[in-house]
């Protein structure tokens, strides 16, 4: 029998909030320095996001490590801030600063993935990034290169903004979607290239080819036998010294060597 205590739950009842996943990325134990000396305190760094265009960062501070993060995650969570995200990359080229931070991040190719260091790392994996390329530069400090990525982020322009404050229409550019398979198959003089370098040092011997441009004109190869070389004479003394040379069947003589002989047998 079915129970009249029983009802089905419509779609719109649940909760269908995202869930905020946190992250701590560092622990400080810092010092306070007051009238009877030096007070003890550790700091807590955690950066909160979705994974659905919404990310943010916190700080927290306390005696102990359990509270300073728990007040970490609070401010993260409440600070929460909106990002633009255009299948899985950011719309445009953008450069963040904050203090001696410099944070470049550039839109990526489906299947690239995210490249990039540390908490600059964590921020676009918890803001919802799937292809994106960062580098810091300058300061390498957590925080700040956190700070200057956000700030990157949040400077991001929307296009139809841009059109009505331009008075025209701009040209898009993006990528195939991930569920393209042409957009992981790579172009035709690329395939080309690697063909050329699979075949090298397939021919006899495996030599590779000659390089014009390391080694200039490629040498002539000398024909198999007499590796003599054969030099037209020129100079007086070199023909006056050739024709007191005499040559038998087995063996040559040297210039002087017959009247050195005939002297002995005297």
């Amino acid at each position: 029998m079915k129970n009249n205590n029983e009802r089905t739950i419509d779609s719109s009842e649940i909760d269908l909030a995202p869930q905020v996943t946190e992250k701590v990325i560092r622990i400080d134990r810092v010092n306070k320095v007051v009238k009877g000396g030096k007070r003890l305190a550790f700091r807590a760094f955690v950066i909160a996001g979705d994974h659905k265009g919404n990310v943010s960062f916190g700080l927290g501070k306390s005696k102990e490590v359990p509270t300073a993060i728990k007040k970490a995650v609070e401010r993260a969570k409440k600070s929460l801030k909106s990002i633009r995200i255009v299948e899985g990359t950011i719309p445009h080229e953008v450069v963040g600063v904050y203090g001696a931070s410099r944070v470049i991040i550039k839109p990526a190719k489906p299947g690239t993935g995210v490249i990039a260091g540390g908490a600059v790392r964590i921020l676009l994996e918890s803001a919802g990034y799937k292809n994106i390329v960062a580098k810091s530069l300058g300061s390498r400090n957590a925080i700040n290169a956190t700070q200057a990525a956000l700030a990157g982020l949040l400077s991001l322009k929307d296009r139809s903004i841009e059109e009505k404050i331009r008075g025209k229409k701009l040209p898009i550019f993006i990528h195939a979607l991930e569920e393209d398979p042409r957009a992981f198959m790579p172009d035709p003089p690329k395939l080309e290239r690697q063909e050329r370098n699979n075949n090298r040092g397939q021919k006899k011997g495996g030599a590779k080819p000659w390089n014009k441009k390391k080694f200039g004109d490629e040498p002539k190869k000398e024909i198999k036998g007499d590796s003599r070389k054969v030099t037209p004479v020129t100079d007086n003394k070199q023909i006056k010294a050739v024709k007191n040379i005499e040559i038998t069947k087995n063996s040559v003589v040297k210039p002087g060597a017959s009247n050195a002989k005939k002297e002995n047998k005297e």
